[in-house]
């Protein structure tokens, strides 16, 4: 088989071999070639698009892709007969090998590495593989993974999560942004991630809209509720019994709203003052002054409002404990009036508390 990679980085498509169960890390991959449908519908292979593959050649001397099951499978279906590649060696005898000594399952975990780094595959493909290989946030930044490529934060976030919701996740069962947001914030609670999906589920079925950020803001008041998480003197931080009592869908939707009231302020003024000389060519008069202090108090109230509603005894934590109250006492049809009242409430409570720091 030695014939079959040249010296200059080249390997004979006729003789590569492909094994998906052992080294294609994505999901969903074709069984028999370990292709995805990315390129399909190319018809013509450019060598040079094409870039480098990857394969393994163990000991019995065969060459195993690793990381160019796709690019592979176009080579063959238009008749390509060689590919440019770099190898990695079971053994240490083969001279031009990238690396030696490299077992297929670290081949596998190398090659799936490569499609991290470079974006492709998903972050359900990425976290499973750093699951099954126990990769830590270091290990993947040693391997020269960017830790700040969404691809590699969701990731990462994703394989926090209890066996259970990860499966969920796998199977769509719970959305991938759901999923991240839970594993970002409960990664070290398996059973509190579990008790919180279970509340997610129950509160759709009643007919509560719960996008990212809602459910983001119920881990952060759950956080901040003071209780201890995992000890079992204490209630479950998001049974039922507890977000009932707490009111802590009403709290995390108002404050979901309130945010969202601050960082239109701070966007929409903002860019008006930016933008303040352009706008007055067309006609349109800005007042920079008042513009710029709307700005700055939304992101002065953002700030302490990420700073106290959290904690227990603060002004803004006690406004949202007692507008929660009055949310959840409206009918149906007034909720939309009294949110818009609570939030505009809170901003109002936080500017005064800014206020008074002088801010």
């Amino acid at each position: 088989m030695r014939e079959a990679i040249s010296v200059r980085g080249k390997v004979n498509v006729a003789q590569l071999l492909v094994d998906p169960d052992r080294f294609q890390y994505k999901l969903g991959a074709d069984p028999v070639d370990g292709a995805g449908l990315a390129l399909d519908d190319v018809e013509q292979f450019d060598s040079g698009l094409a870039g480098v593959i990857t394969v393994w050649r163990g000991k019995d001397d065969k060459l195993y892709v690793v990381n160019g099951h796709q690019r592979t499978a176009l080579a063959r279906r238009t008749g390509v007969k060689q590919m440019r590649a770099q190898v990695l060696d079971e053994g240490e005898d083969l001279r031009f090998a990238l690396r030696h000594n490299v077992s297929d399952v670290e081949a596998r975990t190398y090659g799936a590495l490569i499609n991290i780094a470079e974006g492709r595959g998903t972050a359900i493909d990425a976290a499973k593989l750093i699951r099954d290989a126990d990769l830590s946030p270091k290990d993947l930044k040693d391997s020269g993974v960017s830790l700040s490529d969404r691809l590699a934060k969701d990731a990462l976030a994703l394989a926090k999560l209890d066996t259970g919701l990860f499966q969920a996740a796998i199977c769509g069962q719970l959305e991938q942004s759901q999923a991240v947001v839970i594993g970002l914030g409960l990664g070290d609670d398996p059973k509190a991630q579990v008790d919180l999906w279970s509340a997610i589920l129950k509160a759709q079925a009643a007919g509560r809209d719960l996008p990212d950020s809602r459910i983001r803001e119920l881990i952060l008041l759950g956080r901040g509720s003071g209780a201890t998480m995992g000890a079992q003197d204490q209630p479950a931080l998001f049974g039922a019994e507890v977000m009932a009592r707490s009111l802590m869908f009403e709290r995390a939707e108002i404050v979901d709203r309130t945010k969202r009231l601050l960082a239109g302020d701070r966007a929409i003024f903002g860019n008006a003052v930016r933008n303040a000389q352009r706008l007055e060519t067309g006609g349109t008069r800005v007042d920079r002054e008042s513009g710029q202090r709307i700005k700055r108090d939304a992101v002065g109230c953002l700030g302490l409002l990420n700073q106290t509603v959290y904690s227990s005894g603060t002004a803004a934590s006690e406004y949202l404990a007692a507008a929660a109250r009055e949310l959840g006492d409206v009918a149906p049809q007034e909720r939309p009036q009294v949110l818009a009242k609570a939030a505009e409430g809170l901003v109002q409570t936080l500017a005064t508390e800014l206020a008074k720091l002088g801010g």
